[in-house]
C-alpha cells in the first residue's frame, strides 16, 4: 500500500525491476536501473548479522554516492505508540533510516521497509518517502520509523543500495524494485 497522501496512491501500473532473495548472507544493491519510470518503489524484509547486539542500522544509499550528500529527517514512535523520537541529520555519508533486528534480537524478527523514490530521473534534487516497521528490535516490542531522505544531487538515480554498513543482511533477506508508470 503507498505510502498516505504519496504521488503514489493514484499511480500507475507497478512493474517489476528486479528481486533479490539472499540465499546466504549478503547485500541488497539494485543495479543498472532503467530510466523509463516515473518513480520507483523498493519493498524489502531484513534482519543484520552483526553480531553481539539487537539492532543494528538499517541505510541507503544511491549511485555508489559515499560523498557526505543526505539529509534526512524521521519520526520514531513505538509499540505503545507514543513517539518515540523525531530526529534529523545533514550532510551524511548515507542516509540512516532506522534500526533493524540483529544477531541478539528475537530470532524471528525482521525489519519491513518501503521506500518511494518520486522522479528519479529528473535533474532535481532527489526526494524518497520512507516507513521502516522493526518487529521488536532490542526486545521492546515493535517500531514504525516514518521519514524523508534528501540526495543532494541532481544525478538520475540508476543504483540503490540497502546497506547493514559493516555486516550483510541474513540469508531470507529479501529486496524487490517496482518502477510506476
Amino acid at each position: 500500500m503507498p505510502l498516505a497522501n504519496s504521488r503514489f496512491a493514484s499511480a500507475g501500473a507497478l512493474v517489476l525491476i528486479e528481486e533479490i532473495v539472499l540465499a546466504a548472507d549478503g547485500v541488497l544493491n539494485f543495479d543498472a536501473i532503467p530510466a523509463t519510470f516515473k518513480d520507483l518503489r523498493l519493498s524489502a524484509m531484513v534482519r543484520s548479522n552483526e553480531p553481539a547486539v539487537s539492532t543494528a542500522g538499517l541505510n541507503l544509499r544511491y549511485n555508489g554516492d559515499a560523498g557526505l550528500n543526505y539529509d534526512r529527517c524521521q519520526l520514531v514512535s513505538n509499540a505503545a505508540g507514543t513517539l518515540s523520537s523525531v530526529s534529523a541529520t545533514n550532510a551524511q555519508a548515507q542516509a540512516f533510516l532506522a534500526d533493524q533486528p540483529a544477531a541478539l534480537s528475537q530470532a524471528d524478527t525482521w525489519a519491513a521497509l518501503l521506500l518511494e523514490i518520486s522522479d528519479y530521473r529528473s535533474a532535481r534534487r532527489k526526494q524518497a518517502m520512507y516507513r521502516v516497521v522493526s518487529n521488536d528490535p532490542g526486545g521492546g516490542g515493535f517500531e514504525l520509523a516514518h521519514g524523508l531522505v534528501a540526495w543532494r544531487s541532481n544525478a538520475v538515480i540508476d543504483r540503490v543500495e540497502i546497506l547493514a554498513l559493516g555486516f550483510a543482511f541474513l540469508a531470507g533477506s529479501r529486496g524487490s524494485l517496482y518502477g510506476v508508470s
